[in-house]
Protein backbone atom coordinates (compact mmCIF):
# COMPACT_ATOMS: atom_id res chain seq x y z
CA UNK A 1 0.00 0.00 0.00
CA UNK A 2 1.78 4.03 -1.37
CA UNK A 3 1.65 5.85 1.84
CA UNK A 4 1.66 9.24 2.03
CA UNK A 5 1.48 12.51 4.77
CA UNK A 6 -2.04 13.28 5.94
CA UNK A 7 -2.43 16.47 6.82
CA UNK A 8 -5.11 17.71 8.96
CA UNK A 9 -6.35 21.12 9.50
CA UNK A 10 -8.82 22.47 12.86
CA UNK A 11 -9.38 25.63 12.04
CA UNK A 12 -10.72 27.08 15.58
CA UNK A 13 -12.35 31.09 15.59
CA UNK A 14 -12.58 32.60 19.13
CA UNK A 15 -13.40 36.02 18.99
CA UNK A 16 -11.81 38.03 16.61
CA UNK A 17 -8.83 36.14 16.21
CA UNK A 18 -8.45 32.80 14.07
CA UNK A 19 -5.38 30.40 13.82
CA UNK A 20 -5.37 26.97 11.95
CA UNK A 21 -4.36 24.02 15.10
CA UNK A 22 -2.45 21.36 12.03
CA UNK A 23 -1.73 17.81 13.80
CA UNK A 24 0.26 15.86 10.77
CA UNK A 25 1.23 12.79 10.38
CA UNK A 26 4.98 13.07 10.27
CA UNK A 27 6.05 9.13 10.99
CA UNK A 28 4.74 5.24 11.18
CA UNK A 29 6.97 3.40 12.81
CA UNK A 30 7.08 -0.56 13.86
CA UNK A 31 9.44 -2.70 15.56
CA UNK A 32 12.65 -4.05 14.71
CA UNK A 33 11.64 -7.37 15.54
CA UNK A 34 8.03 -7.64 13.75
CA UNK A 35 6.23 -11.15 13.96
CA UNK A 36 3.16 -12.42 13.64
CA UNK A 37 0.05 -11.10 15.98
CA UNK A 38 3.10 -9.35 17.98
CA UNK A 39 0.27 -6.56 18.78
CA UNK A 40 3.41 -3.50 18.94
CA UNK A 41 1.31 -0.57 19.87
CA UNK A 42 -0.69 -1.96 22.79
CA UNK A 43 0.59 0.04 24.87
CA UNK A 44 2.45 3.73 24.97
CA UNK A 45 3.93 6.11 27.20
CA UNK A 46 5.33 9.96 25.96
CA UNK A 47 7.09 12.38 28.09
CA UNK A 48 8.53 15.48 26.29
CA UNK A 49 11.33 13.87 24.20
CA UNK A 50 11.26 10.50 25.30
CA UNK A 51 8.59 7.39 24.12
CA UNK A 52 7.81 3.82 24.84
CA UNK A 53 6.05 1.57 22.92
CA UNK A 54 5.12 -2.23 23.70
CA UNK A 55 4.29 -5.22 21.57
CA UNK A 56 3.40 -7.70 24.29
CA UNK A 57 2.76 -10.41 22.35
CA UNK A 58 6.07 -9.86 20.42
CA UNK A 59 8.34 -13.24 20.26
CA UNK A 60 12.01 -13.77 21.67
CA UNK A 61 14.98 -15.40 19.40
CA UNK A 62 18.21 -15.95 21.38
CA UNK A 63 21.44 -16.42 20.35
CA UNK A 64 20.81 -19.63 19.70
CA UNK A 65 18.10 -18.96 17.28
CA UNK A 66 15.43 -20.22 19.62
CA UNK A 67 12.22 -18.90 20.32
CA UNK A 68 10.29 -18.00 23.39
CA UNK A 69 6.76 -16.98 22.36
CA UNK A 70 4.96 -14.13 23.32
CA UNK A 71 7.36 -12.91 25.73
CA UNK A 72 6.84 -9.11 25.20
CA UNK A 73 9.28 -6.87 23.76
CA UNK A 74 9.05 -2.46 24.34
CA UNK A 75 11.05 -0.23 22.20
CA UNK A 76 12.23 3.11 23.36
CA UNK A 77 11.95 5.53 21.50
CA UNK A 78 13.81 9.64 21.44
CA UNK A 79 13.26 12.54 19.74
CA UNK A 80 16.19 14.33 18.35
CA UNK A 81 14.67 16.07 15.31
CA UNK A 82 12.86 13.10 14.46
CA UNK A 83 11.90 9.87 16.43
CA UNK A 84 13.83 7.22 16.29
CA UNK A 85 14.41 3.85 17.86
CA UNK A 86 17.26 4.06 20.12
CA UNK A 87 15.83 0.32 22.76
CA UNK A 88 14.77 -2.61 22.53
CA UNK A 89 13.78 -3.52 26.12
CA UNK A 90 13.83 -7.19 27.25
CA UNK A 91 12.88 -7.89 30.71
CA UNK A 92 16.21 -9.87 32.03
CA UNK A 93 14.20 -13.05 33.45
CA UNK A 94 11.61 -13.17 30.83
CA UNK A 95 9.62 -16.76 30.36
CA UNK A 96 7.29 -17.48 27.38
CA UNK A 97 3.82 -15.51 27.40
CA UNK A 98 5.09 -13.18 30.24
CA UNK A 99 2.97 -10.65 28.03
CA UNK A 100 5.91 -7.73 28.92
CA UNK A 101 4.53 -4.42 27.91
CA UNK A 102 1.06 -4.67 28.52
CA UNK A 103 1.67 -1.47 30.38
CA UNK A 104 4.59 1.09 30.35
CA UNK A 105 4.75 4.37 32.44
CA UNK A 106 7.62 6.90 31.83
CA UNK A 107 8.06 9.58 34.66
CA UNK A 108 11.64 11.51 34.07
CA UNK A 109 14.52 9.63 34.02
CA UNK A 110 12.26 6.24 35.21
CA UNK A 111 10.24 3.88 33.39
CA UNK A 112 7.74 1.08 34.67
CA UNK A 113 7.13 -2.17 32.63
CA UNK A 114 4.07 -4.54 33.58
CA UNK A 115 3.91 -8.03 32.86
CA UNK A 116 0.84 -9.14 34.04
CA UNK A 117 1.32 -12.87 33.21
CA UNK A 118 4.68 -13.58 34.30
CA UNK A 119 4.68 -16.26 37.07
CA UNK A 120 7.90 -15.99 39.38
CA UNK A 121 8.72 -13.62 42.39
CA UNK A 122 10.86 -11.19 42.53
CA UNK A 123 13.90 -13.48 42.99
CA UNK A 124 12.83 -16.42 39.83
CA UNK A 125 11.22 -18.51 42.43
CA UNK A 126 7.71 -19.81 43.60
CA UNK A 127 6.12 -19.30 40.51
CA UNK A 128 2.53 -18.64 40.29
CA UNK A 129 0.50 -18.90 37.19
CA UNK A 130 -0.26 -15.00 35.95
CA UNK A 131 0.49 -13.41 39.09
CA UNK A 132 2.63 -10.99 37.22
CA UNK A 133 5.35 -8.86 37.86
CA UNK A 134 6.80 -5.44 36.57
CA UNK A 135 10.35 -4.05 36.03
CA UNK A 136 12.00 -0.72 36.78
CA UNK A 137 14.25 1.05 34.48
CA UNK A 138 16.25 4.13 34.82
CA UNK A 139 17.69 6.10 31.89
CA UNK A 140 21.62 7.03 32.17
CA UNK A 141 23.47 9.65 31.08
CA UNK A 142 23.94 8.06 27.56
CA UNK A 143 20.36 7.71 27.42
CA UNK A 144 20.04 4.15 27.59
CA UNK A 145 17.68 2.23 29.88
CA UNK A 146 18.72 -0.11 32.21
CA UNK A 147 17.40 -1.80 34.58
CA UNK A 148 17.05 -1.52 37.93
CA UNK A 149 14.58 -4.12 39.99
CA UNK A 150 11.69 -6.51 39.70
CA UNK A 151 8.89 -5.96 41.64
CA UNK A 152 5.87 -8.06 42.53
CA UNK A 153 3.52 -7.90 45.23
CA UNK A 154 4.05 -8.69 48.93
CA UNK A 155 0.85 -11.24 48.97
CA UNK A 156 0.97 -12.11 45.21
CA UNK A 157 -1.49 -15.49 43.94
CA UNK A 158 -1.67 -17.19 40.90
CA UNK A 159 -3.89 -14.94 38.53
CA UNK A 160 -3.81 -11.81 40.22
CA UNK A 161 -2.00 -10.30 37.02
CA UNK A 162 -0.50 -7.76 39.19
CA UNK A 163 1.22 -5.61 36.25
CA UNK A 164 -1.94 -4.94 34.23
CA UNK A 165 -2.00 -1.57 34.91
CA UNK A 166 1.30 0.81 35.95
CA UNK A 167 1.84 4.23 36.66
CA UNK A 168 4.59 6.44 37.97
CA UNK A 169 5.39 9.86 38.89
CA UNK A 170 8.63 11.36 40.69
CA UNK A 171 9.23 8.55 43.20
CA UNK A 172 6.47 6.69 43.74
CA UNK A 173 4.76 3.74 41.56
CA UNK A 174 0.93 2.43 41.43
CA UNK A 175 0.54 -0.89 40.31
CA UNK A 176 -2.84 -2.52 39.48
CA UNK A 177 -3.72 -6.36 40.21
CA UNK A 178 -7.19 -6.36 39.05
CA UNK A 179 -7.62 -10.17 39.79
CA UNK A 180 -6.49 -10.11 42.99
CA UNK A 181 -9.19 -11.68 45.84
CA UNK A 182 -7.87 -10.32 49.10
CA UNK A 183 -8.29 -6.84 50.86
CA UNK A 184 -5.72 -4.43 51.74
CA UNK A 185 -4.79 -7.25 54.88
CA UNK A 186 -5.01 -10.30 52.91
CA UNK A 187 -8.30 -11.41 54.14
CA UNK A 188 -12.44 -11.51 52.71
CA UNK A 189 -11.11 -13.24 49.89
CA UNK A 190 -13.54 -11.55 46.88
CA UNK A 191 -13.33 -13.33 43.18
CA UNK A 192 -11.83 -10.36 41.48
CA UNK A 193 -12.49 -7.34 43.25
CA UNK A 194 -8.93 -6.48 42.56
CA UNK A 195 -5.84 -4.17 44.20
CA UNK A 196 -3.40 -1.57 43.75
CA UNK A 197 -0.14 -1.73 45.12
CA UNK A 198 1.97 1.62 45.98
CA UNK A 199 5.73 1.44 46.06
CA UNK A 200 8.20 4.24 46.96
CA UNK A 201 11.70 4.48 45.85
CA UNK A 202 13.77 5.22 48.71
CA UNK A 203 17.35 7.04 49.39
CA UNK A 204 19.08 3.73 48.02
CA UNK A 205 17.22 4.21 45.03
CA UNK A 206 14.81 0.95 45.71
CA UNK A 207 11.47 0.62 44.99
CA UNK A 208 9.93 -0.54 48.37
CA UNK A 209 5.95 -1.61 48.50
CA UNK A 210 4.46 0.68 51.52
CA UNK A 211 1.17 0.12 50.88
CA UNK A 212 -2.13 -2.74 49.28
CA UNK A 213 -5.04 -0.17 48.71
CA UNK A 214 -8.32 -1.39 47.62
CA UNK A 215 -12.26 0.17 47.34
CA UNK A 216 -13.93 0.79 50.36
CA UNK A 217 -16.82 -0.88 49.30
CA UNK A 218 -14.86 -4.05 47.21
CA UNK A 219 -16.72 -6.49 45.92
CA UNK A 220 -16.74 -9.51 43.45
CA UNK A 221 -15.67 -8.80 39.84
CA UNK A 222 -15.18 -5.25 40.44
CA UNK A 223 -11.93 -5.54 38.57
CA UNK A 224 -10.46 -2.46 40.92
CA UNK A 225 -7.25 -1.58 39.15
CA UNK A 226 -8.36 -2.36 35.56
CA UNK A 227 -6.79 1.14 34.59
CA UNK A 228 -5.50 3.74 37.32
CA UNK A 229 -3.22 7.09 37.42
CA UNK A 230 -0.98 8.61 39.63
CA UNK A 231 -0.31 12.40 39.90
CA UNK A 232 1.45 14.51 42.92
CA UNK A 233 -0.50 13.21 46.01
CA UNK A 234 -3.55 12.01 44.14
CA UNK A 235 -4.03 8.25 42.80
CA UNK A 236 -7.00 7.03 40.73
CA UNK A 237 -7.70 3.87 40.68
CA UNK A 238 -10.84 2.41 38.40
CA UNK A 239 -12.89 -0.56 38.86
CA UNK A 240 -14.75 -0.79 35.60
CA UNK A 241 -17.43 -3.31 36.54
CA UNK A 242 -18.68 -1.63 39.46
CA UNK A 243 -22.10 -1.73 40.30
CA UNK A 244 -22.91 0.93 43.11
CA UNK A 245 -22.51 4.52 42.83
CA UNK A 246 -20.91 6.67 45.24
CA UNK A 247 -23.11 6.33 48.26
CA UNK A 248 -23.09 2.21 48.04
CA UNK A 249 -26.46 2.30 46.35
CA UNK A 250 -28.77 2.31 42.97
CA UNK A 251 -27.42 -0.90 41.66
CA UNK A 252 -26.42 -0.66 38.40
CA UNK A 253 -24.75 -3.90 36.77
CA UNK A 254 -21.17 -2.91 35.91
CA UNK A 255 -21.64 0.82 35.74
CA UNK A 256 -18.42 1.52 36.66
CA UNK A 257 -16.30 3.82 39.12
CA UNK A 258 -13.26 5.47 40.36
CA UNK A 259 -11.81 5.48 43.32
CA UNK A 260 -9.51 8.57 44.68
CA UNK A 261 -6.35 8.22 47.28
CA UNK A 262 -4.91 10.34 48.63
CA UNK A 263 -0.91 10.81 50.42
CA UNK A 264 -1.15 12.74 53.64
CA UNK A 265 1.91 14.10 55.56
CA UNK A 266 2.93 11.10 56.69
CA UNK A 267 2.60 9.25 53.81
CA UNK A 268 -0.62 7.10 53.84
CA UNK A 269 -2.79 6.65 51.18
CA UNK A 270 -6.47 7.01 52.31
CA UNK A 271 -9.33 7.03 49.36
CA UNK A 272 -10.92 10.50 50.33
CA UNK A 273 -14.11 10.08 47.13
CA UNK A 274 -15.82 7.58 45.28
CA UNK A 275 -16.63 8.83 41.27
CA UNK A 276 -19.38 8.15 39.39
CA UNK A 277 -20.61 9.21 36.47
CA UNK A 278 -23.43 11.91 36.62
CA UNK A 279 -25.50 9.87 34.42
CA UNK A 280 -24.30 6.48 35.13
CA UNK A 281 -26.41 3.06 33.65
CA UNK A 282 -25.60 0.10 33.42
CA UNK A 283 -22.99 -1.49 31.29
CA UNK A 284 -20.88 1.86 30.72
CA UNK A 285 -17.78 0.85 31.85
CA UNK A 286 -16.75 4.17 33.57
CA UNK A 287 -13.53 4.17 34.38
CA UNK A 288 -12.51 2.05 31.31
CA UNK A 289 -9.84 4.50 31.00
CA UNK A 290 -8.32 7.08 33.31
CA UNK A 291 -5.98 9.75 33.55
CA UNK A 292 -4.99 12.78 36.54
CA UNK A 293 -2.80 15.84 35.89
CA UNK A 294 -2.34 18.05 38.40
CA UNK A 295 -6.03 19.22 39.50
CA UNK A 296 -7.62 18.06 36.19
CA UNK A 297 -8.58 14.20 35.41
CA UNK A 298 -10.22 12.34 32.18
CA UNK A 299 -11.90 9.04 32.81
CA UNK A 300 -12.98 7.44 30.07
CA UNK A 301 -16.28 5.30 29.77
CA UNK A 302 -15.81 3.19 26.62
CA UNK A 303 -18.92 1.60 26.55
CA UNK A 304 -21.25 4.41 27.30
CA UNK A 305 -24.51 4.93 25.31
CA UNK A 306 -25.52 8.86 25.08
CA UNK A 307 -24.49 12.13 23.67
CA UNK A 308 -22.93 14.91 25.91
CA UNK A 309 -26.09 16.61 26.17
CA UNK A 310 -27.94 13.67 26.76
CA UNK A 311 -30.36 11.32 24.49
CA UNK A 312 -29.28 10.29 20.96
CA UNK A 313 -28.76 7.07 22.46
CA UNK A 314 -25.70 4.84 20.20
CA UNK A 315 -25.14 1.88 21.37
CA UNK A 316 -21.34 1.16 23.63
CA UNK A 317 -20.63 4.66 21.21
CA UNK A 318 -18.40 5.70 24.32
CA UNK A 319 -18.03 8.84 26.58
CA UNK A 320 -15.09 11.05 28.13
CA UNK A 321 -16.09 12.85 31.79
CA UNK A 322 -13.98 15.86 32.68
CA UNK A 323 -13.64 16.40 36.29
CA UNK A 324 -11.56 19.09 38.25
CA UNK A 325 -10.60 19.40 41.82
CA UNK A 326 -11.39 22.53 43.68
CA UNK A 327 -9.63 22.69 46.72
CA UNK A 328 -11.65 20.21 48.54
CA UNK A 329 -13.28 17.56 45.91
CA UNK A 330 -13.08 16.64 42.68
CA UNK A 331 -16.41 17.61 41.05
CA UNK A 332 -17.52 16.29 37.69
CA UNK A 333 -17.54 19.67 35.17
CA UNK A 334 -18.01 18.44 31.38
CA UNK A 335 -19.03 15.56 29.79
CA UNK A 336 -16.98 14.79 26.04
CA UNK A 337 -18.41 13.02 23.26
CA UNK A 338 -16.95 13.11 19.33
CA UNK A 339 -18.31 14.96 17.17
CA UNK A 340 -19.17 12.14 14.38
CA UNK A 341 -20.10 9.34 17.70
CA UNK A 342 -21.89 6.30 16.12
CA UNK A 343 -22.56 2.78 17.94
CA UNK A 344 -19.73 0.80 18.94
CA UNK A 345 -17.24 3.07 18.50
CA UNK A 346 -15.79 2.91 22.04
CA UNK A 347 -14.81 5.99 22.02
CA UNK A 348 -12.81 6.76 25.60
CA UNK A 349 -11.11 3.07 25.45
CA UNK A 350 -7.81 4.99 26.07
CA UNK A 351 -7.24 8.86 26.38
CA UNK A 352 -4.02 10.77 27.81
CA UNK A 353 -3.64 14.50 28.41
CA UNK A 354 -0.70 17.44 28.76
CA UNK A 355 -1.66 20.43 29.74
CA UNK A 356 -5.00 21.92 28.07
CA UNK A 357 -4.54 19.09 25.55
CA UNK A 358 -5.98 15.60 25.44
CA UNK A 359 -6.12 12.68 23.04
CA UNK A 360 -8.96 10.23 23.41
CA UNK A 361 -9.00 7.14 21.39
CA UNK A 362 -11.99 5.42 19.43
CA UNK A 363 -10.76 2.17 18.46
CA UNK A 364 -13.35 0.69 16.63
CA UNK A 365 -14.85 3.38 14.85
CA UNK A 366 -15.36 3.39 11.04
CA UNK A 367 -15.03 6.68 9.16
CA UNK A 368 -12.21 8.81 8.55
CA UNK A 369 -11.81 12.81 9.48
CA UNK A 370 -14.51 13.76 6.13
CA UNK A 371 -16.83 11.23 7.77
CA UNK A 372 -16.65 9.07 4.66
CA UNK A 373 -14.24 6.00 3.31
CA UNK A 374 -15.92 3.45 5.47
CA UNK A 375 -13.65 0.76 6.98
CA UNK A 376 -14.71 -1.47 9.81
CA UNK A 377 -13.06 -0.92 12.83
CA UNK A 378 -10.13 0.99 10.78
CA UNK A 379 -10.03 3.20 14.07
CA UNK A 380 -9.78 7.07 15.02
CA UNK A 381 -8.34 9.82 17.87
CA UNK A 382 -9.75 12.94 18.63
CA UNK A 383 -7.63 15.89 19.82
CA UNK A 384 -8.94 18.22 22.09
CA UNK A 385 -8.32 21.59 23.81
CA UNK A 386 -9.21 23.23 26.60
CA UNK A 387 -10.46 26.92 26.54
CA UNK A 388 -10.18 29.81 28.25
CA UNK A 389 -13.35 28.91 30.00
CA UNK A 390 -12.31 25.67 31.00
CA UNK A 391 -14.32 23.75 28.39
CA UNK A 392 -12.40 20.53 26.22
CA UNK A 393 -13.52 21.61 22.26
CA UNK A 394 -12.63 18.80 19.84
CA UNK A 395 -10.21 20.28 17.53
CA UNK A 396 -9.43 17.53 15.15
CA UNK A 397 -10.13 14.01 14.30
CA UNK A 398 -7.07 12.13 13.35
CA UNK A 399 -6.79 8.79 11.36
CA UNK A 400 -3.80 6.52 9.92
CA UNK A 401 -2.55 7.75 6.53
CA UNK A 402 -2.52 3.92 5.22
CA UNK A 403 -5.75 3.43 7.29
CA UNK A 404 -7.50 -0.12 6.71
CA UNK A 405 -10.42 -2.19 8.29
CA UNK A 406 -9.61 -3.72 11.61
CA UNK A 407 -6.35 -2.45 12.43
CA UNK A 408 -7.92 -0.53 15.76
CA UNK A 409 -6.15 3.07 15.28
CA UNK A 410 -6.48 4.55 18.86
CA UNK A 411 -6.34 1.41 20.61
CA UNK A 412 -3.74 3.26 22.33
CA UNK A 413 -2.59 6.90 22.91
CA UNK A 414 -0.33 9.57 24.31
CA UNK A 415 0.55 12.96 23.94
CA UNK A 416 3.32 15.26 25.58
CA UNK A 417 3.74 18.66 24.41
CA UNK A 418 3.46 18.78 20.83
CA UNK A 419 3.63 15.20 20.05
CA UNK A 420 0.96 12.45 19.88
CA UNK A 421 1.62 8.77 19.57
CA UNK A 422 -1.25 6.67 18.46
CA UNK A 423 -1.15 2.19 18.33
CA UNK A 424 -2.73 0.58 16.14
CA UNK A 425 -2.45 -3.13 17.30
CA UNK A 426 -3.97 -5.07 14.57
CA UNK A 427 -1.95 -3.06 11.44
CA UNK A 428 -0.24 -5.07 9.54
CA UNK A 429 2.85 -3.47 7.17
CA UNK A 430 5.91 -1.95 7.87
CA UNK A 431 6.29 1.76 7.84
CA UNK A 432 7.20 1.80 4.13
CA UNK A 433 3.59 0.10 3.27
CA UNK A 434 4.70 -3.18 2.55
CA UNK A 435 6.26 -6.64 4.22
CA UNK A 436 2.32 -7.60 5.76
CA UNK A 437 2.98 -9.43 9.02
CA UNK A 438 -0.48 -10.09 10.58
CA UNK A 439 -1.26 -8.20 13.20
CA UNK A 440 2.40 -7.14 13.94
CA UNK A 441 1.01 -3.52 14.91
CA UNK A 442 1.76 -0.54 14.35
CA UNK A 443 2.53 3.12 15.91
CA UNK A 444 2.00 6.45 14.03
CA UNK A 445 3.61 10.09 15.26
CA UNK A 446 1.81 13.25 14.59
CA UNK A 447 3.80 16.32 15.43
CA UNK A 448 2.04 19.97 16.21
CA UNK A 449 2.44 22.23 12.77
CA UNK A 450 2.90 25.58 12.58
CA UNK A 451 -0.54 27.62 12.41
CA UNK A 452 -1.24 28.36 9.05
CA UNK A 453 -1.84 31.78 7.38
CA UNK A 454 1.32 33.46 8.72
CA UNK A 455 4.40 33.85 6.53
CA UNK A 456 7.75 32.66 8.06
CA UNK A 457 10.27 34.75 7.85
CA UNK A 458 13.38 33.20 5.92
CA UNK A 459 13.06 29.79 7.84
CA UNK A 460 11.77 28.39 11.03
CA UNK A 461 15.06 28.55 12.65
CA UNK A 462 15.02 32.18 12.65
CA UNK A 463 13.21 32.58 15.59
CA UNK A 464 14.99 31.69 18.78
CA UNK A 465 12.75 31.42 21.98
CA UNK A 466 14.76 30.55 25.42
CA UNK A 467 14.18 29.84 28.23
CA UNK A 468 11.64 26.97 26.83
CA UNK A 469 9.86 25.81 28.96
CA UNK A 470 9.55 29.55 30.46
CA UNK A 471 8.15 30.24 34.05
CA UNK A 472 8.33 34.21 34.67
CA UNK A 473 9.67 35.67 31.58
CA UNK A 474 10.46 34.37 27.93
CA UNK A 475 12.85 35.77 25.55
CA UNK A 476 12.47 36.00 21.71
CA UNK A 477 15.47 36.53 19.51
CA UNK A 478 15.88 36.58 15.79
CA UNK A 479 18.86 35.50 14.23
CA UNK A 480 19.32 37.56 11.86
CA UNK A 481 18.87 41.29 12.36
CA UNK A 482 16.46 43.29 10.70
CA UNK A 483 16.97 46.42 9.20
CA UNK A 484 13.44 47.57 9.83
CA UNK A 485 12.52 45.44 12.79
CA UNK A 486 9.75 44.26 15.17
CA UNK A 487 6.57 46.31 14.74
CA UNK A 488 4.22 43.84 17.21
CA UNK A 489 4.65 40.74 19.01
CA UNK A 490 1.10 38.63 19.73
CA UNK A 491 0.85 34.91 21.74
CA UNK A 492 -1.86 32.96 20.77
CA UNK A 493 -2.84 29.67 22.84
CA UNK A 494 -3.39 26.16 21.80
CA UNK A 495 -6.79 27.18 20.48
CA UNK A 496 -5.16 30.10 18.55
CA UNK A 497 -6.99 32.74 20.94
CA UNK A 498 -4.90 35.71 21.22
CA UNK A 499 -4.15 36.17 24.74
CA UNK A 500 -1.22 38.83 24.78
CA UNK A 501 -0.18 41.48 22.42
CA UNK A 502 2.56 44.08 22.23
CA UNK A 503 2.86 46.96 19.72
CA UNK A 504 5.58 49.20 18.61
CA UNK A 505 7.90 46.89 20.13
CA UNK A 506 10.59 49.11 18.35
CA UNK A 507 13.62 46.65 18.45
CA UNK A 508 15.46 45.29 15.70
CA UNK A 509 16.02 41.75 17.22
CA UNK A 510 14.96 41.12 20.65
CA UNK A 511 12.18 41.14 22.79
CA UNK A 512 11.43 39.79 26.46
CA UNK A 513 7.62 39.19 27.32
CA UNK A 514 6.42 38.93 31.11
CA UNK A 515 4.17 35.61 31.32
CA UNK A 516 2.54 36.59 34.33
CA UNK A 517 -0.88 37.13 32.99
CA UNK A 518 -0.87 33.36 31.04
CA UNK A 519 -1.64 30.03 32.68
CA UNK A 520 0.41 26.61 32.18
CA UNK A 521 0.31 25.40 28.73
CA UNK A 522 1.76 25.69 24.95
CA UNK A 523 1.39 29.51 23.13
CA UNK A 524 2.66 30.31 19.95
CA UNK A 525 4.53 33.65 19.28
CA UNK A 526 4.36 35.38 16.32
CA UNK A 527 6.50 38.48 15.61
CA UNK A 528 5.41 40.94 12.94
CA UNK A 529 8.20 43.17 11.02
CA UNK A 530 7.72 46.30 9.19
CA UNK A 531 7.98 44.62 5.84
CA UNK A 532 4.68 42.97 6.34
CA UNK A 533 6.13 39.42 7.20
CA UNK A 534 6.53 37.01 10.01
CA UNK A 535 8.14 34.59 12.01
CA UNK A 536 6.61 32.04 14.66
CA UNK A 537 7.82 30.02 17.06
CA UNK A 538 6.23 27.51 19.72
CA UNK A 539 7.29 28.20 23.47
CA UNK A 540 5.96 26.30 26.51
CA UNK A 541 5.13 27.99 30.14
CA UNK A 542 5.34 26.04 33.82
Amino acid sequence: MKRCLVLLTAQVILGSSAIAQTWVETQKTVSSERSDQAHFGYSLALEGNYALAAANREDVVDLNGDTTFNVGAVYAYERNGTWSQVQRIITPDYMAGDQSGVSVAISGNYAIIGASLHDFDAEGANPNSNAGAAYLYERDGNGTWNFTQKIVASDRGSLDRFGGFVSIDGNYALVGAYFDTHDALGQNPLQSAGSAYVFERNGLGEWIEVQKIVASDRGPNDIFGLGLSLSGNFAFVAASDESEDELGANTMLNSGSVYVFERDGNGNWSQVQKLVAPDRAAGDEFGSSVCVRGNRALIGARSEDEAAGGGSFEENAGSVYAFEFDGNDWVFVQKITASDRFAGDNFGHELSMDGDLAIIGARYQDEDETGSGTMINAGSAYVFSRDANGDWIETQQIVSSDRAAYDQFGHSVAISANSIFVGAILEDEDEFGGDSIYQSGSVYIFELSSPTGLVELESADNLVVYPNPAVETVTFELQNQLENGITALIVYDILGQEVLRQIEVQTLQKVVVSLNPLKAGWYTCELRTKDGSSSIARFVKQ
